[in-house]
């Protein structure tokens, strides 16, 4: 392989690689916006359907996360054994068949029975898209790429707010178009099926792209990889994958923590209404989401090109460093602007925590357990991060401090005590992956 290219020598031109890279890019774009479209609806749901807070937290969080995550592991196995595009086009046609189906009931079986459609049909998305990706690029192109596909999340996001606010307004004003009158009873559904069909965009775009062969490295010279199961990987490299996947996976906690009660708190702290979040909150969210990837791969292809083989590794306690002192002053300070400007900062850093264990399964795992590997880090990343880290301070809250005011000191607690034991880990790791990345002599 020449580290000069872009591209591996395997017959997959710098085109090829290239387009593949945007249109899987534009699945994640469009598999974040229909994960998060549901969170604005929150208003229509209450007063259309009678839902409750309990009820929309279903469709928001338990409906969708568990099964994603729980569907990964499988999914990742598959992803290692056959057509890695062909498997995306599948997951993009179930979670968009389950988006629109969104839109054709009005009761909560219904909906909760798409929304784990629509989570099952995602969680084939990263594993396969990455293991793509990492066979479409040379170890000069890959944490770039890597970055770049990640910054499909936050414009997907940003896209949720803006076209599904605006769509809202519109439907609101002049009610549900014609020609989807006899389908939906109200303006919210529409959003819903018109989701749906946006996913058959990136299924042609998807289709017109090639398979990458993949890069299977000679098992003879790691006993590890012998069998190609995840199974075999963890009897031999237990320690790595622990500071590789779980010490981020607890970091994570942080960034969840804030993404479920940042508004919030600016809300009880400093009086912010629901206008000054909708202003400040969704630009802010997407510079801070485009900007973490990059920062990850900036910083991690730095540390391993200054002739640190654990650079990749080492850049997660690094930013694990800086995110810490943000966070508490973030939470701490008496002024609003600080307050919101740091918060972001700090989740900024975190998006990059969370980049880097996935940019770097990209590079030092063969192409047989890859996608395992990864689905196994965003198993784990979800059911911590996104499982523990809300209700970890809403029970510090309720029963630590006992008053809802004290909610950012919650936050400072569990941000630094998660950024603590997360770095902690993964920094005593670092000499089972340097050992690893040298015996193999991955190239980064």
């Amino acid at each position: 392989m020449n580290n000069e290219r872009s591209t591996p020598l395997q017959g997959v031109s710098l085109w090829q690689a290239v387009w593949g890279l945007l249109a899987l890019t534009l699945a994640y774009l469009l598999a974040y916006c229909d994960r998060t479209i549901v969170t604005i609806l929150v208003g229509p749901f209450k007063q259309d359907l009678g839902f409750s807070d309990s009820q929309v937290g279903l469709l928001i969080g338990f409906s969708f996360a568990i099964f994603y995550s729980v569907a990964g592991l499988p999914l990742g196995r598959i992803t290692d054994r056959f057509n890695r595009r062909n498997l995306i086009i599948a997951g993009i046609l179930t979670w968009s068949a389950a988006t629109a189906a969104c839109g054709l009931v009005n009761r909560l079986p219904g909906l909760f029975v798409a929304r784990v459609c629509v989570g099952a049909g995602e969680a084939c998305l990263v594993p396969a898209a990455l293991s793509m990706i990492a066979d479409y690029f040379g170890p000069r192109g890959r944490s770039k790429a890597v970055a770049l596909f990640v910054c499909g999340a936050p414009l997907g996001q940003g896209m949720a707010y803006l076209l599904g606010g605006a769509l809202l307004t519109r439907f609101a004003q002049l009610g549900v178009p014609q020609p989807l009158a006899g389908l939906t009873r109200f303006p919210w559904q529409c959003i819903f099926l018109l989701l749906g069909m946006l996913g058959l965009l990136a299924v042609v775009l998807l289709s017109l792209i090639r398979e990458p062969p993949r890069l299977r490295p000679d098992a003879a010279h790691d006993p590890g990889q012998r069998n190609d199961s995840l199974k075999a990987l963890m009897a031999h490299h237990r320690p790595l994958l622990l500071g590789l996947i779980l010490g981020p996976a607890i970091m994570s906690i942080a960034f969840y923590a804030l993404l479920a009660w940042g508004p919030t708190m600016m809300s009880r702290r400093f009086g912010w209404t629901a206008a000054d979040i909708a202003l400040w909150f969704p630009p802010l969210g997407i510079l801070s989401g485009l900007l973490g990837p990059w920062l990850a791969a900036w910083l991690g292809t730095r540390l391993t090109r200054s002739g640190r083989p654990d650079g990749l590794l080492r850049a997660v306690v690094h930013l694990g460093l800086m995110a810490g002192p943000a966070a508490i002053i973030a939470l701490t300070t008496p002024i609003a602007a600080i307050a919101v400007a740091l918060m972001f900062v700090t989740t900024g850093l975190m998006i990059a925590v969370i980049t880097v264990p996935q940019v770097a399964i990209q590079y030092i795992m063969p192409g047989q357990v890859r996608g395992q590997v990864t689905a196994l880090f965003v198993f784990c990343a979800n059911i911590i991060g996104f499982g523990l880290g809300p209700n970890i301070v809403a029970a510090v809250t309720d029963y630590g401090f006992r008053q809802d005011a004290r909610l950012n000191l919650s936050l400072a607690i569990v941000c630094t005590v998660a950024l603590l034991l997360g770095g902690t880990l993964t920094l005593l790791r670092l000499p089972h992956y340097r050992r690893y990345v040298t015996a193999r002599g991955c190239e980064i």
